[in-house]
C-alpha cells in the first residue's frame, strides 16, 4: 500500500473511532463537542463515510454537525455525493450500503445544504439548479428559511445577490418579497415599534452591516433589496429601514 493510500485509511479508521466514541456518549452535546474536536482531515473523512453509507432517516445529527460548524469545507463534498449519484448509471453503486432509498438520502442531502444557511449553501444550490432546475427548485427557498430562522435573512440575501447568479437572485427575492409583504399591515403602526425583531429592523441591521452606515437616497434606490421590489411595497418601507438603520449605525458605533 502506497504512503497515500495508507494515509487515506489512517485518517478514515481515526473519523470513525472519533464518532463511535461520540455516540458513545449521552447528548447531542457530547457529540457536538468530538465532531468539531477532530481536523480538517477527519472531519472530511467523516462526512465522506456517512455520504458513501447513505443515510436511512432524516435525522443524521453528525453529518448535520459538519454541515452547520464547517460549511465551507463540508457542503461541497455533500453537493459533489448528490451529483455523482445523479449521474451514476446504477446510483446504487455510490453507497456502501444497497439497501438505501436513492430518493430519500438525496433529500436528506439537500436538506443538510440548506440547513447550514448561508452562502456555502447558496453556492451549492446554484451549482444543483444548473444541474436540475425542476429537481432543486425549492433549495434557495429552504436555506433561506433557515437563515430567516437564525435572523440572519436580510444578510443571505445581499450575500447571495453576490454570487451574481439570476436562478439564485429570483428565489431569495421570493421569499423576501413574501416576509415583507406579510409584514405590511404592521408597517409604521406605533404599536410594533419598539418591536426589537421584525423583517425592517433585521433588514436595517444588514444593510448597516453591509455599507457600514444608513443609506443615502441613491444608496436605497440601488439597493439590491429595494431596487427589485415593487414600488409600492419599497416605498412602504423605506422610512422604517432607513429610521432603524441610522440607529443601528449609530449603535454600532458605540462598541
Amino acid at each position: 500500500m502506497d504512503t497515500r493510500a495508507t494515509l487515506q485509511v489512517t485518517i478514515l479508521a481515526t473519523a470513525t473511532a472519533a464518532l463511535a466514541a461520540a455516540q458513545a456518549l449521552h447528548g447531542d452535546r457530547n457529540i457536538y463537542d468530538r465532531i468539531n474536536g477532530m481536523s480538517d482531515a477527519e472531519q472530511v473523512a467523516l462526512a465522506r463515510s456517512i455520504l458513501d453509507r447513505g443515510v436511512r432517516v432524516p435525522d443524521d445529527s453528525p453529518l448535520d454537525i459538519l454541515a452547520r460548524g464547517r460549511s465551507s469545507l463540508i457542503l461541497p463534498i455533500i453537493e459533489q455525493k448528490i451529483e455523482d449519484v445523479l449521474r451514476s448509471p446504477n446510483p446504487l453503486e455510490c453507497f456502501t450500503d444497497k439497501t438505501v432509498d436513492i430518493e430519500t438520502t438525496i433529500n436528506i442531502y439537500c436538506a443538510r445544504i440548506a440547513g447550514a444557511g448561508d452562502q456555502q449553501a447558496l453556492k451549492e444550490a446554484s451549482k444543483l439548479l444548473k444541474l436540475d432546475e425542476k429537481r432543486f427548485d425549492r433549495m434557495v427557498g429552504n436555506t433561506m428559511s433557515a437563515a430567516i430562522g437564525n435572523g440572519h435573512g436580510f444578510t443571505l440575501a445581499y450575500q447571495g445577490f453576490e454570487l451574481g447568479d439570476p436562478a439564485i437572485d429570483k428565489r431569495i427575492m421570493a421569499v423576501i418579497e413574501d416576509v415583507l409583504e406579510k409584514e405590511l399591515p404592521n408597517v409604521g403602526n406605533p404599536i410594533f415599534e419598539n418591536v426589537s425583531v421584525s423583517p425592517q429592523r433585521e433588514w436595517a441591521e444588514a444593510l448597516v452591516e453591509r455599507d457600514g452606515g444608513a443609506p443615502s437616497e441613491a444608496q436605497w434606490a440601488a439597493d439590491p433589496i429595494a431596487s427589485r421590489l415593487k414600488p409600492a411595497v419599497r416605498q412602504a418601507f423605506h422610512n422604517d429601514v432607513v429610521r432603524f438603520s441610522i440607529e443601528a449605525a449609530a449603535r454600532s458605533t458605540q462598541k
